[in-house]
């Protein structure tokens, strides 16, 4: 009797451990995994001219300082010594010098086992001519379609950075996110909450 109360304690244990090992991970250890099969370079960067502003250029002088003739003159004076005394504008874009857009060109890849995320965060780095960081941002790549083993360019574009002649830019996936930066990581957070049945 004693025996058979051991061989079912033994198999009940054995079965609660096979439960246990069993069971998935949750939803943000699964994410991590996911995470950490992905690969990404970049492949180029553009930084993209800011719109022109137009501003009205007096074209009245030629480039001695002269009047440009009749052709761009409204009036003469009274005297008809043919000096104009108004002269056409013309429109010229300036650029003025600030925060800039930049288009980035990145290579994604993700290595199986297992089913990638349906979009990832990946942290855009720019450095100046020494290496050092100037500035960090994030942004969240959309994946759909992407299977195991599969590699696809991926194109988009941020706003808000002062570039230098001489800058660089990066782009990288973190790895071990702490728990407390996961909610600003749109992957992180969609796993949590639907996790949480939300």
């Amino acid at each position: 009797m004693k025996n058979s109360l051991k061989l079912a304690a033994l198999v009940t244990f054995a079965i609660a451990v096979l439960a246990v090992s069993c069971a998935p991970p949750p939803p943000e250890v699964q994410v991590s995994q996911a995470r950490a099969r992905y690969d990404v370079q970049i492949a180029s960067f553009q930084v993209l001219e800011p719109p022109a502003e137009e501003v009205p250029v007096d074209e009245g002088l030629g480039e001695e300082g002269t009047d440009a003739g009749d052709e761009t003159a409204d009036a003469v004076d009274d005297a008809g010594d043919g000096v104009a005394e108004e002269a056409g504008d013309a429109i010229e874009p300036v650029v003025e010098p600030g925060p800039v857009t930049v288009r980035f060109d990145v290579l994604l890849r993700f290595d199986g086992p297992g089913e990638p995320l349906p979009g990832v965060t990946v942290e855009v780095l720019q450095q100046d001519e020494t290496g050092a960081e100037k500035a960090s941002r994030r942004h969240y790549i959309e994946t759909p379609g992407l299977v195991a083993n599969d590699q696809r360019q991926v194109s988009f574009e941020l706003e808000g950075f002062e570039v230098g002649e001489t800058d660089s830019f990066g782009v990288t996936l973190r790895q071990a996110v702490p728990a407390e930066e996961r909610g600003e990581y749109q992957e992180y957070a969609a796993a949590m909450e639907a996790g949480s049945g939300g």
